[in-house]
């Protein structure tokens, strides 16, 4: 991402939405939140935060981590030489989309699909940089719950049923 760039994250109270508002703001771009649970998204550095993608809007990066329609419509609204990345599918309706709408509003935009495993070549120095931006203050972990490992099975439904905002930490006792 560069200084200026309009990007829209989807599931940006999620753990890895709250994570790429503030990678994006830190690159300056000017991040639009899309989240059911909207609190403290602002706080993080969105400087829009929504509910559904917004009519008319354009947008330069699209990160999903939803899929289904809310992805289709994300491929409607992205930018001309634009690119949304699809990164998760935590819905199991298919995603449909206008091909008229992306290729005739957007030329030259991409979707591309993330597989976090296939694409980091050097995990180790990415791992540092976000410890180095979470040790300076400059990223912010949300953790939402704490639990025992004991828990495990009922924070993952919880995390399934969308009842946790940001990151759930397991503690080993």
């Amino acid at each position: 991402m560069r200084p200026g760039q309009k990007v829209l994250i989807h599931a940006g109270s999620g753990g890895v939405g709250t994570f790429a508002i503030q990678l994006a703001k830190h690159a300056g771009a000017h991040v639009t939140a899309l989240a059911r649970r909207q609190e403290g998204l602002r706080e993080l550095g969105a400087d829009e935060v929504v509910d559904s993608v917004p009519e008319g809007a354009e947008y330069d990066t699209i990160l999903d981590g939803v899929g289904g329609p809310i992805l289709g419509a994300a491929i409607g609204a992205v930018a001309p030489f634009g690119t949304v990345v699809s990164y998760a599918s935590t819905v199991t309706e298919p995603v449909t989309y206008s091909t008229r709408t992306l290729f005739g509003r957007a030329p030259g935009a991409k979707v591309v699909g993330f597989l976090v495993f296939r694409y980091v070549r050097d995990g180790a120095a990415t791992l540092t940089r976000l410890a180095n931006l979470t040790a300076d203050g400059r990223l912010q972990p949300r953790i939402d719950r704490v639990a025992s490992w004991r828990e495990a099975p009922q924070l993952l439904q919880d995390l399934v049923d969308y009842k946790i905002a940001g990151k759930a930490v397991l503690t080993v006792d």
